[in-house]
């Protein structure tokens, strides 16, 4: 049986958190079948789409007691969904079965796991309202429901070197309270902010990024879960 070709376009702060994430995505989809027998994905990375910027913006006016407009980040990322679309429909043909993975770093620091549930969700149900109003701006472009890929939001708390730490399967809650930049320093033993070597990042952190790996972050990061869980259904459905 020839496999079943998934495009999944992934829109991400930068290289290092698009790599990994396309190891997650390929991880849950294959099951680490190198041999793509049963799925073969087709990655493809929308490096022109970013919501960091819109994301920190709201987050610093929340610091501020500025009372932030959900609305205005709701729209500013169903435009970027809207923008990564039309990348992908100009080099793919998509379907239903398609995925946009829509991630970004909150920069955000949670003294404890569960702290995501204060502070941390309403970011998720605002990307999940965009991507509602996603499908409808597409549905108005004509598109028939049939070729709108699904939008899979996750926001880390504060960067993705958190899922990496719980991949590793090491003491989770050495990692939390923990800026982006400490996180950083921890995983990859780098002194400042320069960029992860090639070596490094495999061997620090894709390596781990395994079934077992997958488990340990479904596990101990909360906001890892509907993303997890979802693609792990998409994946029983693919091969129905």
């Amino acid at each position: 049986m020839a496999p079943i070709k998934r495009n999944i376009g992934i829109i991400g702060d930068g290289p290092t958190d698009r790599i990994i994430f396309t190891k997650i995505v390929e991880c849950i989809l294959t099951e680490e079948d190198l041999s793509k027998e049963l799925i073969d994905c087709n990655i493809i990375e929308l490096q022109r789409q970013k919501i960091f910027d819109s994301i920190q913006e709201y987050v610093n006016a929340e610091k501020k007691n500025l009372s932030p407009n959900p609305q205005h980040l709701v729209n500013s990322v169903t435009g970027v969904l809207l923008s990564g679309f039309d990348e992908l429909i100009n080099q793919v043909e998509l379907c239903n079965c398609d995925i946009i993975i829509l991630t970004t770093d909150s920069e955000q620091v949670l003294k404890m796991p569960d702290d995501y549930f204060n502070y941390g969700i309403k970011l998720f149900h605002i990307l999940s309202e965009a991507a509602i109003k996603f499908y409808g701006g597409v549905l108005a472009r004509s598109y028939p429901q049939d070729n709108i890929p699904l939008v899979l939001p996750i926001i880390t708390f504060p960067s993705t070197e958190i899922l990496i730490a719980a991949a590793r399967g090491l003491k989770i809650a050495d990692y939390y309270g923990k800026k982006p930049l400490e996180l950083k320093q921890m995983i990859y033993n780098v002194p400042d902010d320069r960029t992860v070597s090639d070596e490094d990042l495999k061997s620090k952190a894709l390596d781990h990024i395994t079934l077992k790996g997958i488990e340990n972050i479904f596990k101990n990061i909360p906001e890892s879960r509907h993303f997890i869980q979802t693609l792990s259904g998409y994946k029983v459905s693919c091969c129905l």
